[in-house]
């Protein structure tokens, strides 16, 4: 007997920015709809301008409460915190559906509040522990960047703390089913949490073998013409990321005479101004190109066309950079810790490094970019591990699975 298809709704914290996180979500609304579900997503914020340009309007993405117009710069940390508040009143727009997806909080708080009310299962899928409430080391020790844009946010949660906390773990611990993104953060989310989570790691599609010399030739992405061979950075333009490490080393590496380039992808933000003024001051303007928002048809050919991928966050829960790089048979080089512990095979499909050894990192991009055989070895390796182990369709089965098995189960149980 075929399984139901089920009318499904999606919360998100937000879609204001071209990230991993929210690529996944638009992935996942493609992918259910493509198995026969009928699918809404639904946002406190969206604004189509910031977040995947090029196709965001395509999915239908509705927020919460009605739109504001945008008064105020930064205004999406208010709208967040007044959905949260109101949201109880508003959760009778949801009843009709047979199950909910909440990515991450406080989508896992609406979820919580469709539930009490109407008895609407949900599946939480985590790709952290709640950072205003659990941040990293890293978070703490970088906080000043994000100081312009969220300064209103720490000062409630250190006023309202035991209520965010609360918030928090009672939304999360009601779950029917928790989904987390990958092992390494699995760990995290029982040890927070205190409950039974399912792997489920975000996955990438995997990209035809590019028959292009990644050594020799040209690469045009927007305006820009760039020369190979090319290092390449693909990540959310956030301190946390840590990118100083991959321009450190392309200095050391022009300096030793070796023609390379890197290629840092993505919107801009504060982070990015501080970026390229140490650019400027190590006069590394010809070496370092700064692409903007790439569309996902280029931003494939730019993975398809690198020579090495690297990957200079030191406390990142996943890594979606990492599996997508794979995806497109390129070696990646990562710190020997977080996230991608658990998806890369140090010395097979590239190299873990002792987290901010400048020194190995240099050494170990400089043997990809002159060992050709080496590069295309572990190219192909790298490849065939993301096939067995980490691809979008496997995402979308495990989440399939749960979420009509949370459906059928809650159905018995009323």
């Amino acid at each position: 007997m075929k399984n139901k298809k089920l009318k499904i709704a999606i919360f998100h914290l937000a879609f204001f920015y071209s990230g991993g996180g929210e690529r996944l979500v638009l992935e996942e609304i493609k992918g259910l709809k493509l198995k026969g579900h009928k699918v809404t997503c639904y946002s406190p914020v969206v604004y189509e301008n910031l977040c995947f340009p090029d196709k965001i309007k395509s999915f239908g993405i509705k927020t919460i409460l009605p739109r504001f117009p945008r008064l105020i710069a930064h205004q999406e940390t208010l709208e967040i915190l007044l959905t949260c508040v109101l949201f109880p009143f508003f959760a009778y727009k949801f009843k009709n559906y047979d199950v909910i997806l909440a990515a991450n909080q406080p989508s896992a708080w609406f979820a919580f509040w469709v539930k009490k009310f109407f008895q609407v299962p949900y599946v939480t899928y985590l790709a952290q522990a709640t950072r205003i409430l659990y941040p990293r080391k890293i978070d703490k020790s970088t906080g000043i960047w994000m100081k312009q844009k969220s300064r209103v946010l720490p000062l409630l949660v250190k006023i309202f703390k035991p209520i965010f906390w609360w918030a928090d773990i009672i939304s999360i611990q009601n779950s029917d089913k928790v989904l987390v993104n990958g092992d390494y953060v699995a760990g995290i989310i029982k040890k927070v949490y205190g409950v039974n989570v399912v792997s489920c790691p975000a996955g990438a599609c995997i990209l035809d073998k590019s028959k292009n010399n990644h050594f020799v030739g040209k690469v045009k992405i927007n305006d820009l013409v760039i020369d190979k061979p090319y290092i390449l950075v693909t990540n959310r333009h956030f301190p946390q990321k840590k990118f100083e490490y991959a321009i450190n080393a392309i200095e050391e590496i022009v300096r030793t005479k070796h023609d390379v380039r890197l290629v840092i992808t993505g919107n801009e933000t504060e982070y990015t101004k501080y970026l390229k003024e140490l650019v400027k001051k190590r006069s590394l303007e010809k070496n370092i190109f700064f692409t903007g928002y790439v569309p996902e048809n280029m931003l494939k050919e730019l993975y398809k066309n690198a020579t090495v991928y690297v990957y200079t966050s030191a406390e990142e829960d996943f890594g979606m950079g990492v599996i997508e790089a794979m995806a497109a048979s390129v070696p990646v080089i990562a710190w020997n810790r977080g996230g991608p512990t658990t998806t890369i095979i140090n010395g097979k499909t590239g190299y873990l490094i002792k987290s901010y050894d400048q020194k190995k990192f240099m050494t170990k991009i400089i043997k990809l970019l002159v060992d050709k055989k080496l590069n295309s070895s572990m190219s192909m390796k790298a490849r065939i591990h993301v096939s067995k182990n980490f691809t979008i369709i496997n995402h979308m089965n495990i989440l399939e699975k749960t979420l009509t098995k949370v459906t059928k189960e809650f159905s018995k149980n009323k």
